[in-house]
């Protein structure tokens, strides 16, 4: 898949925004763990690779407000929606 012909590369399942019960339970299982992996640590920057829409730099910016979060994709497209999304 090429940003060239306009095609996001990734995932095509949304399930940050599904409405199924059982997604939304392994999405909020995952925040949780993920939260809980983070919270002792005394990071200072983070660089995710691979962010797509960015919502875990977002979570993580909302646990540690004054972290540094950086996100790097191969989709240029889906850069932008990331950075329209903070």
């Amino acid at each position: 898949m090429s940003d060239r012909q306009g095609v996001i590369a990734g995932n095509v399942y949304d399930k940050y925004g599904s409405r199924t019960p059982l997604v939304r339970r392994l999405m909020a299982g995952f925040f949780s763990a993920f939260s809980e992996l983070i919270q002792p640590l005394a990071v200072e920057r983070c660089l995710e690779v691979g962010c797509g829409e960015g919502r875990l730099m977002r979570h993580l910016k909302e646990l540690r407000k004054e972290m540094v979060v950086w996100g790097s994709d191969i989709s240029e497209e889906i850069l932008r929606v990331a950075a329209d999304m903070h």
